[in-house]
């Protein structure tokens, strides 16, 4: 059964499997906190909610005895998914670069105002003088730029969710996306199964990806389609490698 809490093991010893949190599927044996005043509880006391407990031996009918320390959200499986809901905010460089640009544009417009109030351009009224500069000033310092780049990040967030089905929880790490080289992924038993499933065949032939060969239909195909796959099956693979 699985694990309602954190908690520390104080008599007896669980065996649990932690996949659920750590990816990997071996068991992992939980030992009680030793009964001394300098004792330190390390992570061989603790067991976890949402570890899945295969063996408990105790003393209380045969079953081990555990403390509770932590319940819903403040367990290390509700802080993993806090995590994943509400990532930690990441600063990117064009954003540290923002009051440096401004100071640009502020001195963009003192020289633009100093241009209008020189005589080097007479406009014949202060009223034409003085709107220029306060356009000019709309226009170097607009209040709206802010505003303009998250509702260009939301829509951009709309339509990746959409059209391409891709969900982003933090729409301010869309710009960056493009600068992207390389992408990684890690096989994790958070997402998997213990076991693994043979689904199909891809050879390589000259250097280049093959037809894909299934041994065994998906489920929902018909009776057509399954022959069809078994004589590519019969006809492309050694009779040697179809067990």
């Amino acid at each position: 059964s699985k694990l309602p809490c954190d908690g520390v093991v104080i008599e007896g010893s669980l065996v649990v499997n932690e996949s659920m949190l750590t990816g990997e599927p071996m068991p992992i044996q939980k030992m009680p906190v030793e009964h001394s005043q300098h004792a330190a509880i390390t992570k061989k006391n603790i067991a976890y909610a949402g570890t899945t407990c295969l063996q408990s031996t105790g003393p209380q009918d045969g079953k081990a005895l555990l403390v509770a320390t932590a319940v819903g959200a403040l367990t290390m499986r509700g802080q993993l998914v806090r995590m994943v809901l509400f990532p930690t905010s990441v600063r990117f460089k064009y954003n540290d670069q923002l009051p440096f640009v401004y100071m640009i544009l502020c001195a963009y417009m003192v020289l633009l105002c100093a241009i209008y109030l020189s005589p080097l351009v007479n406009l014949h009224s202060w009223i034409a003088s003085y709107l220029f500069i306060l356009n000019n000033i709309a226009m170097c310092l607009s209040p709206m730029l802010p505003v303009s780049m998250v509702m260009g990040q939301s829509v951009t967030a709309r339509r990746l969710e959409k059209q391409h089905k891709i969900g982003c929880l933090q729409p301010g790490r869309i710009p960056i996306a493009g600068k992207i080289s390389t992408m990684v992924f890690d096989k994790t038993g958070t997402i998997t199964k213990d076991g693994m499933d043979f689904d199909a065949v891809i050879s390589v032939q000259d250097a280049r990806f093959g037809e894909r060969i299934q041994f065994e239909p998906d489920e929902g195909d018909d009776e057509a389609v399954a022959a069809e796959n078994a004589e590519v099956v019969r006809a492309r693979v050694p009779a040697g490698l179809r067990h």
